[in-house]
């Protein structure tokens, strides 16, 4: 039954043959209002479809990772939006790797819109390179950072970390090192990309230590 009120929805029509209610011919939406109303599923198709690139198209053995961060779409509950828009971030060490990213993006976000007859605009932007530190360069920024904190305080990664840093495109035009400065409290401190993030004031002078001995350590002495 459909709900009579003084203001009815777009895909509803008032009937004055029972006051209340409505034959179920009357409640369809029209086809204009009808795909108004999919454009949120559609958007929700496409985020689950995208998941399936890195783990169906992408050599187990490389890394990727894509990301949807916002989802924008009206202003309020009860209107249906004209566009529904979606960003993200997408990120890979192997250039192979971004480009099948990117190639399964177009397709599958262009594939699935188009099966519920709607269009799809896809902005693909390569912003920065993969950031990959050179290995000799690695060892003199690891000894300074020793020098200062201690070798129990310094720690080498395991695992690459898929950092988006303009630092990458220095490292394509010169051999150097990205290294990372613990700035955590403790436990349950907010780390860098979450809401509540705080900047730790108290790791200034150790990071400012670090760069002095570096230097200290990287340029010759005078005589």
């Amino acid at each position: 039954m459909c709900r009579q009120s003084s203001s009815p929805p777009p895909w509803t029509r008032q009937t004055a043959s029972r006051p209340g209610s409505a034959s179920p011919s009357e409640c369809l939406p029209d086809r204009d209002s009808l795909r108004r109303s999919i454009r949120f599923i559609i958007a929700t198709q496409v985020v689950g479809a995208l998941q399936t690139i890195v783990t169906r198209t992408i050599n187990p053995a490389e890394c990727g990772v894509i990301s949807i961060g916002q989802i924008i779409g009206g202003d309020t509950f009860n209107v249906i939006p004209d566009s529904v828009r979606m960003r993200g971030t997408a990120r890979w060490f192997d250039p192979t790797v971004g480009n099948q990213i990117e190639d399964g993006i177009r397709r599958l976000t262009t594939g699935i819109t188009e099966s519920f007859g709607a269009k799809a605009e896809v902005v693909y932007q390569r912003v920065m390179p993969a950031t990959i530190n050179d290995v000799t360069a690695t060892g003199i920024t690891r000894r300074a950072a020793t020098t200062v904190a201690g070798e129990a305080r310094v720690t080498a990664m395991p695992h690459p970390n898929m950092v988006a840093e303009d630092f990458a495109f220095m490292l394509e035009a010169k051999p150097g090192s990205y290294i990372l400065l613990g700035a955590g409290r403790g436990e349950g401190d907010p780390t860098l990309h979450e809401p509540r993030y705080d900047f730790n004031d108290e790791i200034l002078p150790i990071g400012a230590s670090y760069w002095a001995t570096l230097a200290e350590q990287s340029l010759p002495k005078s005589p």
